[in-house]
């Protein structure tokens, strides 16, 4: 065998290795464990049976008068005004959310709920809380 062919079989049986770590890899990783874009509670609330068991992201607002607290216990509602579903959040509380606050009925609290759909609850293990008038920049008009 001359030199030239020895080189493309060692590149050859190299790519052929990468290629089977890289079937393992996506073979053990189940897709259901892949955290897919924000869903919207109405999409959520829809297709509930295909979300059932799975991670998800849910985007919407709270609703006022919904959420309690017992330690390490976080009950409330998601909206996005077409549609409601219960969440149940277990882990530290974001300092944004609203807990022991008055709501201004002028603003909506902007919540994402990550976690997996059991019944007609998601069950959280991450919240991530927006609050937009805090941080934007105030316009005035000139």
């Amino acid at each position: 065998m001359d030199k030239k062919t020895a080189k493309n079989l060692k590149y050859l049986v190299g790519v052929a290795v990468v290629l089977v770590f890289v079937g393992i890899a996506f073979s053990t990783t189940s897709s259901e464990s892949f955290v897919n874009p924000y869903k919207s509670v109405s999409e959520v609330v829809n297709n509930a049976q295909s979300y059932q068991g799975k991670q998800v992201q849910v985007q919407g607002y709270v609703v006022e008068g919904t959420v309690s607290w017992v330690p390490k216990n976080l009950n409330f509602t998601l909206t996005d005004g077409k549609a409601s579903i219960k969440v149940a959040y277990y882990g530290v509380i974001p300092a944004t959310f609203p807990l022991d606050k008055e709501f201004d009925p002028n603003s909506q609290i902007d919540v994402v709920a990550i976690g997996t759909l059991r019944g007609d609850t998601l069950i959280a293990n991450k919240l991530l809380v927006k609050c937009p008038s805090k941080y934007e920049a105030k316009v005035s008009a000139e």
